[in-house]
């Protein structure tokens, strides 16, 4: 994927082995949203959550 993205979700700290490429930092949001739902149980995450998450989206 040419201009694509990636994110760790051990890059918040979390023991976990979830990673995710994608085309935009969108879909990142959007598909982590999911994750945390379906594994951390977090049922709405916050603004400063998806900022964190933002921070941690690296460029492939």
């Amino acid at each position: 994927m040419t201009g694509s993205v990636s994110f760790e979700c051990s890059s918040l700290g979390n023991p976990c082995e979830w990673r995710l490429r994608a085309s935009t930092a969108e879909e990142v949001q959007r598909r982590f949203r999911e994750h945390a739902r379906c594994a951390h149980g977090i049922a709405s995450v916050s603004a400063e959550l998806a900022s964190q998450v933002t921070e941690r989206i690296r460029p492939v």
